[in-house]
């Protein structure tokens, strides 16, 4: 394991030490917007969305696959977020076996971004690490991120990590850290905060909030007439606010955006940054407190179609 300056950081190592500038990762889509400019924006891959749901369907990859192929790029990795960032579903291990098996069978690593796995607040969903499921023949092609910034709500002490069992991985990470390490500091406080005998308790207490906050956002979402795709961890649920426009198209969608935003004074991030292959759809973030998103509900009812 590698501590690195962010999650953000430990994403764009991988791609450097992983691939070269024009090969491919394969994302499930819809997807992070920002996994593009951690894997693009200096080490040159390109992301392919693969729109998919929570099954993480083989024919979709496979399909995604063969045109980059036949494009004339070379696939070297498949990147996706488990607990699913913006969806919020839980990845269920049959899903997630058989994206390893899709990878295996045409020899490409997996990193499994891990960053909401302590936020998993539905009772009905259980979370297992990629790392947990993958072969053991297989685990030096899996390498996992995960970061303090989501989990344990500690965003500014940029702090994220690397887990993998790939001795190359952790040379080329060893030989790039010196740019990028967390202090001792840094590291001394937050080693204090995972021995707390309370952590557990608020970690629990988290989720908790998380999860009635989720339910007051999709209530109030549901009774506006705006479906909402089933969450079960993290901090979004996404939201198809399709009827509310004009056309049927992603120029429209960004107007919709414009108007909730200046209107409403609401900041949700509209769907085709995420890979959405229809418009319409909008993250919207809960992780507030309950009067806040009581207030969200409110403005958004008075949304004119």
């Amino acid at each position: 394991m590698t501590l690195r300056w962010g999650c953000t950081v430990a994403l764009e190592t991988l791609a450097m030490l992983l691939a070269e500038p024009g090969d491919v990762f394969l994302i499930p889509a819809p997807y992070y917007s920002s996994f593009v400019d951690d894997i693009n924006e200096r080490a040159g891959v390109i992301p392919v969305g693969v729109p998919c749901d929570e099954t993480l369907d083989r024919d979709a990859f496979e399909e995604a696959y063969a045109k980059t192929v036949k494009e004339g790029k070379r696939v070297r990795a498949v990147l996706f977020s488990s607990p699913n960032n913006p969806i919020g579903a839980v990845y269920k291990e049959e899903a997630v076996r058989g994206l390893l098996d899709f990878a295996m069978d045409h020899d490409l690593d997996v990193i499994s971004d891990e960053i909401y796995a302590q936020t998993v607040f539905d009772p009905e969903a259980e979370f297992a690490s990629t790392m947990k499921l993958v072969p053991a023949s297989y685990r030096h092609r899996v390498h996992v991120t995960s970061s303090f910034a989501k989990d344990f709500v500690l965003s500014g002490f940029r702090t994220g990590l690397c887990i993998s069992f790939n001795p190359c991985i952790i040379q080329g990470f060893a030989s790039i850290i010196y740019y990028a390490s967390v202090s001792s500091h840094t590291q001394s406080l937050l080693t204090a905060l995972l021995k707390s005998p309370e952590l557990p308790g608020i970690m629990e207490l988290s989720r908790q909030r998380l999860a009635a906050a989720y339910h007051i956002i999709a209530g109030g979402l549901a009774a506006i007439g705006v479906p909402t795709m089933k969450a079960q961890a993290g901090i979004f649920v996404m939201a198809d606010f399709s009827a509310y426009m004009e056309k049927q198209e992603f120029e429209a969608e960004h107007v919709l955006w414009e108007k909730i935003y200046h209107e409403l004074m609401i900041n949700v991030s509209p769907g085709q940054l995420f890979g959405c292959d229809r418009p319409g759809w909008f993250r919207a973030c809960y992780a507030f407190d309950q009067d806040t998103v009581e207030e969200a509900c409110r403005r958004l009812a008075t949304l004119k179609k």
